[in-house]
């Protein structure tokens, strides 16, 4: 089952919160349980730096960096032997259809305290223990800014949150446009 995004990208799985992290075998599965409308307890997301460079961000593309942290997800996907497979994503390129899924995890971004967005992450993101003080608040501005990323006023194509990589020149802001004009060589009529 895959839905397709209007202008912004390609067609992409849709999330499986109602699958299981299976400690056992490492991956997300789902089960048949009479508990599926408990959310209490239940892991939505794993979070963990990648072994390697080759893991690839679905939300843009762009390689997820050994130092940098992956956030992943269960999709439904028929190929794999438990039904659904986890979608890696940069911290700040989740879609839109994970706030849509999950009501109470928007609430919590779009709210002026972060200390409702760090527990219910505590609460629902495995290996959020493990991570140290600085990757934990990282984790956060993320989520937020995925969040606000994908309001209409953002561009489709994301980026790093302080980076500028969609090929536009760069601006000089820091610069008064004065010094700029006296810098420029002068052409002869």
């Amino acid at each position: 089952m895959s839905v397709t995004e209007g202008h912004s990208g390609p067609s992409r799985s849709r999330p499986a919160f109602h699958a299981e992290w299976d400690d056992q075998r490492n991956c997300w599965a789902l089960f048949e349980s009479s508990s599926a409308s408990s959310d209490e307890g239940k892991w939505h997301f794993l979070v963990e730096k990648p072994q390697h460079d080759q893991t690839r961000c679905s939300g843009c593309g762009r390689s997820i960096l050994a130092h940098q942290l992956r956030v992943g997800y269960p999709v439904l996907d028929s190929f794999s032997a438990y039904g659904v497979k986890t979608a890696y994503h940069h911290e700040h390129c989740l879609p839109n259809d994970v706030f849509q899924a999950l009501g109470d995890l928007r609430d919590a971004c779009r709210g002026r305290s972060g200390r409702r967005l760090v527990l219910w992450l505590a609460a629902h993101v495995h290996g959020w223990q493990k991570l140290s003080e600085e990757e934990g608040a990282q984790l956060t501005r993320g989520f937020r800014a995925s969040l606000a990323c994908d309001s209409e006023a953002c561009d489709p194509v994301r980026t790093t949150p302080g980076k500028d990589l969609s090929g536009a020149p760069p601006t000089n802001s820091h610069i008064p446009v004065s010094s700029l004009l006296e810098q420029r060589p002068k052409m002869p009529c």
